[in-house]
C-alpha cells in the first residue's frame, strides 16, 4: 500500500492511520488472529467513514489507488476467513460424528 495522494496534513494522518491499519489487519488475518483482525477492522471502519464519506466529487481521483488497495486487501481477508470458516464447518462436522458414534457405542453397551 504504497500509495502517494496529496491532501492537508491532519487528512493525511488519518490516511497514513487507515493505511497502518489495513495493513494491520491483512498481517492478523493471516497469522490467523481472528480477534485483533476482528478488533482492527472495528477500529478501522470509523475512519473509512471519515475519508471516504467527506469525499466530493472531483476529489475521488485522489483516493482512487488508496480505495483500489484497501478493497484489495479486503477481498484478501475475505478469503482467508471463508478457509476459516469452511475449516471450522469440518470440525463441527467432525465434532458431530463423534456424537453420533458415541450415542450408538453407548446405546450397545447397556
Amino acid at each position: 500500500m504504497n500509495t502517494a495522494v496529496t491532501m492537508a496534513p491532519v487528512e493525511s494522518d488519518r490516511v497514513d492511520r487507515l493505511r497502518s491499519l489495513t495493513q494491520d489487519l491483512l498481517n492478523a488475518a493471516r497469522a490467523g488472529d481472528w480477534d485483533a483482525t476482528t478488533q482492527l477492522e472495528a477500529e478501522r471502519r470509523p475512519l473509512l467513514y471519515q475519508i471516504f464519506g467527506a469525499v466530493t466529487p472531483g476529489q475521488h481521483i485522489r483516493y482512487r489507488a488508496l480505495l483500489q488497495d484497501i478493497l484489495s486487501v479486503d477481498r484478501e481477508v475475505m478469503q482467508l476467513a471463508q478457509c476459516r470458516r469452511d475449516e471450522l464447518a469440518g470440525l463441527l462436522h467432525q465434532v458431530g460424528h463423534g456424537r453420533s458414534a458415541l450415542k450408538a457405542y453407548e446405546s450397545n453397551t447397556r
